[in-house]
């Protein structure tokens, strides 16, 4: 199996669509990091780094997907549920370099038990169902008004 395989939709690795976040990437967006995971997921390029102690996701996009525009107001409601004290990540930064655009978040906190896992994955068990659905249940409430 070719280390370039990412986990797809299914339950099979396949070849990502975009190729992975690179260290000058990062850098250029960030300012000095160090990547310490990169997403297996196909449909994305994404990262945690660590960049003056403090962990930072980072998200590539090809314009012709996401557009800058678009994350812009996917942040504005990211926003809108952290005023809400709903448990979503803050947004930092929103980098366009060419033909790519940057997302730079804070890192979610706890432990993500599913960042390996094969897209589309099942919970690991009905406890983590329930919670997942008591979170999704907390972020319709903060939605309301956007």
């Amino acid at each position: 199996m070719s280390s370039h395989l990412a986990h797809g939709l299914g339950t099979e690795p396949v070849e990502p669509d975009w190729p992975p976040l690179t260290d000058a990437e990062v850098t250029a967006v960030t300012g000095p990091a160090r990547v310490v995971w990169r997403s297996p997921r196909p449909l994305s390029a994404a990262a945690v780094v660590e960049r003056d102690g403090r962990r930072l996701f980072v998200k590539r996009h090809h314009v012709t997907v996401r557009t800058p525009r678009g994350l812009a107001e996917e942040h504005a409601f990211l926003r809108h549920l952290r005023d809400r004290g709903a448990p979503v990540v803050e947004v930092l930064d929103l980098v366009e370099r060419g033909e790519w655009t940057y997302e730079v978040h804070s890192a979610g906190t706890g432990t993500d038990l599913y960042r390996d896992a094969l897209s589309w994955s099942p919970f690991l068990g009905t406890a983590h169902a329930r919670a997942a659905g008591e979170v999704l249940a907390r972020l319709h409430l903060a939605a309301e008004g956007f």
